[in-house]
């Protein structure tokens, strides 16, 4: 289930590198606890992928493919394969990226494919550039973010929001994410958080902060 049927170039070796470098910190961080992850450092058709297992039945449940689409080998094209694929769709298309790459376009994939997907391109890098992936704490944070962002969006005014990863201390505590406006003359977090708290800025407004505290308290 969920194989490469695409013919694609070779992964390079830094690109598969920083693939296993991710899937390390998946697992050491405990990132997805109700799932067994596997890694694949190069199947057949050039890419590698991460899967999330049932532990008790080993099927795959969503699985991760990472494409060269030229023959430098680096990283361009993300696929997800598996369930809640409409769910994935929304929260990248909001943060506009995946893992720390900045994404260039998505969309999900129905045709001239056996198993729908979300179809991901992210901005080139080049053989000097580093690639910072997200570490454990940012991906929990900005996961944590994104059910603050939901009730924030019931505001009666319709603004939008979106969560970035952010890093800065704020009153004496480390930050890896933000919820930001989607629009307006100046953007500045509304919400800030880590891995285990969030706490409201004094750039939130009056109605924002009213949802706030009736869900989450002050």
């Amino acid at each position: 289930m969920f194989l490469n049927n695409f013919n694609t170039p070779r992964l390079n070796k830094r690109s598969i590198a920083i693939v296993k470098d991710l899937y390390d910190q998946l697992t050491a961080g405990n990132a997805y606890p109700n799932f067994k992850l596997s890694f694949n450092d190069l199947d057949d058709g050039g890419s590698s992928s991460i899967s999330l297992l049932n532990p008790t039945t080993r099927r795959c449940v969503v699985k991760y493919m990472f494409f060269s689409l030229h023959q430098e080998g680096n990283i361009e094209n993300i696929a997800i394969y598996g369930a809640n694929l409409h769910e994935f769709h929304q929260t990248i298309n909001r943060s506009k990226n995946i893992f720390g790459f900045k994404v260039l376009d998505i969309s999900i994939e129905t045709q001239n494919t056996n198993e729908p997907f979300v179809d991901i391109y992210i901005e080139p890098y080049g053989v000097s550039d580093d690639v910072e992936i997200w570490d454990f704490e940012t991906q929990v944070s900005m996961a944590n973010l994104e059910r603050v962002r939901k009730v924030l969006e019931k505001n009666k005014y319709g603004r939008k929001y979106r969560v970035i990863d952010f890093k800065m201390e704020f009153q004496g505590e480390q930050t890896y994410a933000a919820i930001i406006p989607e629009s307006g003359a100046v953007v500045t977090p509304v919400v800030v958080g880590n891995e285990t708290s969030f706490v409201a800025t004094g750039d939130i407004p009056d109605e924002e902060f009213r949802l706030y505290y009736d869900s989450f308290g002050g």
